[in-house]
């Protein structure tokens, strides 16, 4: 007979027969006795027998001090490598900024030097004629005249010391303000992508949190599972020194009572492996246990979802910072290619230099002496070759602000897919929880009954194993309602931007 057909017999046999029920519960106390006197079968205690499970939950929850959702979210980034990235990115796009002011400062260049030449002999030019201690002006007669030679001095040390400025006149008009705005731009982007990663990390350390507390309860249902198991092994032990159950009876409670406790083998290391991803997402170092410190109450009205969808979509278009970031990095990269296609036309620049020099080239001859000189001018300049260059690396620009821009519509796409899967996981998961308590509360109630019913002979071992599967997997999909509510909750907060607090502090 299949599981189907013994539940539908055991109802109808339960409904037909009232005072089977009542007679089971005037029978309770003494079977219970008998079963913790059953030799080779674990007792188990009245006070963990008469224990409700959602108390047995209750008293995991919710503990002074324990580990909180936000708790983790908080500690996950401040540690994270990933946000630390993202900060050198800042500074690393910061740095562009301030290249770029620089930029609009005149260019000043100092240089000095000193050179010592080999000594040539400088040949004569000439001679010259002379009247050696007559002022300048007409000879007075009988002056006496000397010829001598016109040799120019052999300086054989030079020291020069130089300071130009150069003022680039077109780039404060084509180049500049591109590149300024490029990198204004830039620097923006990173702010927010690195609040962006600053909230993906922190709802990914919810989730990971959650997933922790959904293992931590798990391994409570499979513990009540293996108790479950143990107690009925004793009543069929009972049942079996009647002679109201059979060898095979008693065998398939083992079976039952291994297969409990490798689930709660299994519930355990899985309780070890996310907590130990738990301390990896907050670089937490392992000390004692973690304890849960949030409730995991779900107030009625609480994580209700929103009835208009197309208002959802709205507002996560508006306050995700990915979009954001995709509306500054296409003008930047447009902004970059303006500058990068104006900076190979001609190229006006105004400039001037001073020239203090031992010997000054100016000074003919060369006198070893320092003079100072200066110039001042204007200097149009253009390398053709610099066109084909610049417009291949303009376009290259163009190509990377339409490659944001597609990738923009993209993410638009999958946001609106992210904002309706969290609406309804957070929709299923709500209506699972009202339903899951009514569950909880009939497979409880209808495994007690049967149990008692077992016990005073009016149902079989395979109807309450039956049961007892029953109330493990309520148990189950209890604790699934309660978390998957808070893991809904914390997608649809992240996918709408609902988690984007004071984000302008961060960008400006």
């Amino acid at each position: 007979m299949d599981r189907s057909a013994r539940r539908s017999r055991s109802l109808t046999r339960s409904l037909a027969s009232p005072a089977l029920v009542v007679l089971a519960w005037l029978a309770a106390p003494a079977a219970t006795a008998l079963a913790g006197a059953q030799p080779g079968v674990a007792p188990v205690s009245p006070a963990a027998e008469a224990r409700p499970f959602t108390a047995q939950l209750d008293a995991l929850l919710g503990v002074p001090g324990g580990l909180t959702a936000e708790q983790v979210a908080l500690r996950a980034e401040e540690t994270s490598f990933d946000v630390a990235a993202r900060r050198h990115e800042i500074a690393a796009a910061a740095s562009e900024v301030d290249r770029a002011l620089v930029a609009y400062l005149p260019r000043l260049a100092l240089s000095a030097s000193y050179a010592r030449y080999s000594s040539v002999d400088q040949p004569a030019i000439g001679n010259v004629v002379a009247a050696p201690g007559v002022p300048p002006g007409p000879l007075p007669a009988g002056a006496a005249l000397v010829a001598g030679p016109v040799v120019f001095p052999d300086v054989v040390d030079s020291s020069r010391f130089q300071a130009g400025v150069s003022v680039p006149l077109s780039d404060y008009l084509a180049v500049l303000p591109g590149r300024r705005e490029s990198a204004d731009r830039l620097e923006r982007a990173a702010r927010l992508r690195e609040r962006a990663t600053r909230l993906e990390t922190a709802k990914d350390a919810r989730l990971a949190y959650y997933a922790w507390v959904r293992s931590r309860l798990q391994e409570v249902v499979a513990a009540q599972s293996v108790d479950d198991a143990r107690r009925h092994l004793a009543d069929v032990g009972l049942a079996f020194e009647a002679g109201t159950a059979s060898r095979a009876d008693v065998l398939r409670v083992e079976s039952q009572l291994a297969d409990a406790e490798l689930l709660l083998t299994r519930s355990r290391n899985l309780t070890a492996v996310t907590e130990d991803q738990l301390r990896n997402v907050m670089h937490d170092e392992p000390s004692s246990p973690y304890a849960i410190g949030d409730e995991l109450q779900v107030p009625d009205g609480e994580g209700a979802v929103p009835d208009d969808l197309a208002a959802q979509v709205a507002d996560a278009r508006r306050r995700r910072l990915e979009v954001a970031v995709f509306d500054e990095l296409a003008p930047s990269y447009r902004a970059q290619a303006a500058a990068t296609r104006a900076g190979a036309v001609p190229r006006l620049a105004a400039f001037g230099d001073v020239l203090s020099a031992n010997p000054n080239e100016r000074v003919i001859p060369a006198q070893d002496r320092f003079d100072t000189t200066w110039n001042v001018g204007v200097a149009l300049s253009w390398a053709p070759n610099d066109l084909a260059d610049a417009r291949a690396a303009a376009e290259g620009l163009d190509a990377r602000a339409s490659q944001s821009e597609a990738d923009k519509a993209r993410f638009l796409d999958a946001l609106r897919a992210e904002v309706v899967a969290a609406r309804q996981a957070l929709a299923d998961a709500r209506a699972s929880l009202g339903t899951s308590a009514r569950r909880l509360a009939a497979a409880e109630e209808s495994y007690r009954v049967r149990r008692l019913l077992f016990r005073n002979g009016s149902a079989t071992s395979v109807e309450l194993t039956d049961a007892e599967t029953d109330v493990t997997e309520a148990r189950l999909a209890a604790i699934h309602a309660r978390v998957d509510v808070r893991s809904a909750a914390v997608r649809l907060e992240h996918a709408t931007g609902a988690d984007v607090d004071s984000s302008a502090a961060f960008v400006d």
